[in-house]
């Protein structure tokens, strides 16, 4: 992905992120008080799933933190972030197939990642020298029609970045996942939500790794008053998806699918 760097002026990305968030507080005034009765985008990604009531909105950007303590050689939740990037793919179509772009080296997911030869044919991996770089690779990404995906190592994004980030996805239609260390979880964002992960303990005998995932925060709405707002996770193998453990779907309020091999598409 080299490039000329466009020409821009300084000040428009500036005057564009203050309507959006005019906008966002005109959208609250008008649901009366209530916007976390606001319905989700129909083109919304069921996170983690149909009943648990929290979405993943295309044209958004959503942050990742591991709950770990501080640590420089933290590593993102890559098989998670795999996952929400395919069900992404899906959503967006594209002649040859919606791309998924990988944006710093921690950000490379392992080929056993991704659970089909036609995905891993569709990633494209990305090795900026430096943060300025990164964030023009994943702002260039987000904007482009034919990229379902990106998932960057968002390690120091400022507000001002991450409003940029948000404004290209939305611009372009893609979902950006934002890996980020847990040291930054207090660094303000214009992210559409922000989520920590945990991995979680299997059952005596179990196969599959497990992960607790915990919306903190959902931009521009309110938790529901009632309902969960952490779900453990786990990874099938023999598909490549990621559902809630069948021994924990009723307690979640989740139903675990059943699970079919997945069809077989030409890229």
């Amino acid at each position: 992905m080299r490039s000329n760097r466009p020409a821009t002026d300084p000040g428009s990305d500036d005057r564009r992120a203050t309507l959006a968030t005019l906008a966002e507080r005109v959208q609250r005034v008008e649901a009366g008080g209530r916007p976390d009765l606001a319905p989700a985008p129909p083109d919304a990604i069921p996170f983690p799933c149909a009943a648990s009531g929290a979405s993943l909105a295309m044209g958004a950007v959503h942050e990742w933190f591991p709950d770990e303590p501080p640590d420089p050689r933290w590593t993102p939740a890559l098989i998670l972030l795999a996952h929400i990037a395919r069900l992404a793919s899906e959503r967006r179509a594209a002649p040859a197939g919606a791309l998924i772009v990988w944006i710093g080296r921690r950000c490379w997911a392992h080929p056993r990642a991704l659970p089909s030869p036609v995905l891993r044919r569709r990633c494209l991996y990305v090795d900026p020298p430096d943060r300025a770089a990164a964030l023009w690779a994943a702002d260039l990404a987000l904007r482009s029609s034919i990229v379902a995906a990106v998932i960057a190592d968002a390690s120091g994004l400022d507000m001002g970045a991450s409003r940029r980030l948000q404004l290209a996805a939305r611009d372009g239609g893609a979902i950006g996942l934002l890996a980020r260390p847990a040291s930054e979880r207090a660094i303000h964002s214009a992210a559409a939500t922000r989520w920590r992960v945990a991995p979680s303990p299997a059952p005596m005998g179990g196969a599959h790794p497990r992960w607790t995932v915990e919306l903190l925060r959902r931009k521009g709405l309110r938790p529901a008053e009632q309902g969960p707002r952490s779900w453990t996770v786990e990874r099938n193998h023999a598909q490549g998806l990621v559902v809630v453990p069948a021994d924990l779907g009723d307690r979640s309020g989740c139903q675990t699918p059943t699970l079919t091999a997945p069809a077989r598409r030409r890229a």
